[in-house]
């Protein structure tokens, strides 16, 4: 009987491997190529970590902000 898990597999990055596991219970491993991986804008692959690269949000200094002219009371 088999049973269908896709959904709830997981895998995580380790030692140039991608390790799957179902719930806490390895299942299994794939070799990565770094170079053959492709992130969508945002994302990059740095010592076989994934980050999300993210600005900073800027402020106009000109824009004022719901407390800029509060009396230490509520707005």
């Amino acid at each position: 009987m088999q049973r269908e898990i896709a959904v709830q597999v997981t895998g995580i990055l380790q030692d140039g491997h991608i390790v799957f596991y179902d719930g806490s219970r390895r299942i299994g491993e794939m070799v990565m190529d770094p170079d053959r991986i492709q992130l969508e804008t945002g994302y990059q692959l740095s010592q076989n970590k994934i980050y999300s690269v993210v600005s900073k949000p800027t402020r106009d200094p000109f824009q004022q902000g719901y407390v800029d002219s509060c009396d230490l009371g509520w707005c």
